[in-house]
């Protein structure tokens, strides 16, 4: 099985591609190494791929790079803005399955940054198409919580209304699934959107939740939690259900209105009170306080999922709690494999 992971050195691309070589895939990965956060952590989570750059400048663009560590993985330094450079890389491979898990930094919300939103779905758009021009029937994408905008019904399904997003990032991956539901009944492409709520854990992007509260621990000050509770996700939890949105066999028949275009939300499907997350903070430093912060402009409402559809459909079922997952975090924060600590 060949697959193309689209989003190699982030959060959640990094860790499934680790965890698809880890199972004997053979995995190609693209990324452009973005500059919307310190490239430092990018390049860590390349270096558990097998590659030990100290710079972003040394990489060179548009060049298959073989690991060091695997066999069975190549890297691409790529924009997946450019349709040409796409092209070399499909025509190279003959790749089985596609999962695309670009994730736009949590600021995207805040700022309403219309960059974000052209470079994401421009890049998504390529390459679906050329999922579609190379008769590639399955493509996995990653989605987020922030469709559901300003939603009041708690737990939330993915049968509640998406059409009244509050950021830019609800309007991007609102955009994305749209889009998808054209290629799988237009085309014959099995989709799969995963609508990632708050994961958190080791090699995490600097602006979550989890990652400024450990900044504020670390440096003795007041935690400023903004939301009453969260639904968070350990990140092996949220790389099993890509996993098996990628095994799952969706196509039905050679009829292409007959392909299905699937969502289902990733989360704990538990809403996590800020006592939760102090109870673990507080066995390392028991003077510990929080404060709430006043809701930002743009911020949705607070929402915690219903993961029913998931569990049912692809026998999702998170393990990790809470108090173990952020155990592990804060180990991973306060060790050498943290750049930015």
């Amino acid at each position: 099985m060949r697959i193309l992971v689209v989003g190699t050195a982030g959060f959640l691309g990094s860790a499934l591609a680790l965890r698809l070589i880890m199972r004997g895939d053979n995995v190609v990965g693209i990324d452009n190494i973005s500059n919307d956060y310190d490239t430092k952590l990018r390049l860590k989570r390349l270096n558990r791929l097998g590659y030990n750059f100290d710079e972003a400048s040394e990489i060179p663009t548009d060049k298959p790079l073989q690991s060091n560590l695997f066999k069975n993985f190549s890297y691409y330094r790529t924009d997946a803005t450019k349709v040409k450079s796409l092209q070399k890389i499909f025509d190279a491979y003959k790749f089985d399955k596609v999962a695309f898990l670009v994730n736009s930094p949590e600021t995207f919300a805040e700022y309403s940054s219309t960059a974000y939103f052209k470079n994401d779905n421009a890049a998504f758009l390529n390459i679906i198409e050329q999922c579609n021009i190379k008769n590639i029937r399955h493509f996995v994408y990653a989605s987020c919580g922030s469709v559901y905008g300003k939603n009041d019904i708690v737990p939330t399904s993915e049968f509640c209304r998406t059409e009244n997003p509050v950021c830019m990032l609800g309007v991007s991956r609102k955009t994305m699934e749209m889009t998808a539901v054209l290629y799988s009944t237009k085309y014959g492409i099995s989709t799969i959107g995963l609508r990632y709520f708050s994961i958190y854990g080791p090699y995490s992007n600097p602006d979550t939740a989890p990652m400024k509260i450990m900044h504020q621990f670390t440096n003795n000050e007041i935690l400023e939690i903004q939301s009453p509770y969260w639904d968070f996700i350990y990140i092996d939890d949220a790389i099993m259900a890509t996993l098996l949105a990628l095994d799952k066999v969706l196509i039905e028949s050679e009829c292409a209105n007959n392909i299905p275009a699937k969502i289902f939300n990733v989360a704990s499907g538990k809403p996590v009170f800020p006592t939760e997350i102090l109870r673990t903070l507080k066995n390392i430093n028991k003077n510990i306080e929080y404060t709430h912060k006043e809701e930002q402009i743009g911020n949705q409402n607070f929402l915690y999922a219903d993961i029913s559809k998931i569990k049912e459909e692809l026998n999702f079922n998170p393990t990790t709690s809470i108090e173990v997952g952020f155990q592990k975090f804060s180990e991973w924060y306060f060790s050498d494999n943290n750049p930015l600590k």
